[in-house]
């Protein structure tokens, strides 16, 4: 397991962890490993087994419904978002989740404004440029300086297996709108077939989950 990823957990139920973002205590966050199948699961027993495996203590769960937009919500109830590929929340208590099966996975952070977000971001919506709508959203709705935020890439097919770049390009974009504290996984799902699966070597079905939310002060 490369040094900036953390790995938690044994048997069916297991997940990284990001040590940059364990630096934020009012934090918590995840991005399960094969050969759990997150995508087989409805969003509340998603939940419980997130609650109950990786010991999450959000006790509310919003989910991307994931269609390769570039639509950004924020979320302030446990429910699926219809047509939203990514979600911002400064609620405690409730845990934003994303499925990932090749495509990236940012994860947001605004520290000051104590914001998270997560954002699927696949070809498509990396071609949309979803991760300049998300900035442009924390600007706007929560007034963030993007150069106090600061992103995290989960896993992802990197340019060794795939036409185009995910994690450069959505850097890129990032970049654009001033957030530049990015600290990318450089790890690529197809390539690390014993911890991810993957969408590109014929794994159509299954899907890992990242998750972050924020905590309770009761929680820290």
């Amino acid at each position: 397991m490369p040094p900036y990823l953390h790995a938690h957990g044994h048997g069916e139920f297991r997940w990284i962890t990001f040590p940059a973002l364990e630096s934020f205590p009012f934090l918590e966050h995840g991005f399960t490993l094969r050969p759990f199948r997150a995508q087989a699961l409805r969003r509340k027993e998603l939940l419980d087994r997130l609650r109950s495996a990786a010991g999450m203590a959000a006790t509310r769960l919003a989910r991307t419904d994931q269609v390769h937009s570039a639509d950004v919500a924020e979320a302030e109830a446990d429910r699926t978002f219809p047509r939203t590929d990514g979600l911002l929340t400064a609620k405690a208590g409730l845990a934003l989740a994303a499925y990932s099966g090749d495509c990236l996975l940012i994860y947001l952070v605004d520290p000051i404004r104590r914001v998270a977000g997560i954002v699927h971001a696949g070809r498509k919506g990396t071609q949309s440029r979803i991760a300049e709508a998300a900035v442009r959203l924390l600007v706007s709705r929560f007034g963030s300086d993007p150069e106090a935020c600061l992103a995290f890439f989960s896993p992802a097919i990197g340019p060794c297996c795939y036409e185009m770049d995910l994690e450069e390009e959505n850097a890129r974009q990032l970049r654009g709108q001033g957030l530049a504290r990015i600290v990318p996984a450089r790890t690529c799902t197809k390539c690390r077939s014993e911890l991810f699966y993957s969408y590109r070597r014929g794994e159509k079905e299954d899907r890992m989950v990242g998750w972050i939310g924020i905590r309770t002060r009761e929680a820290i």
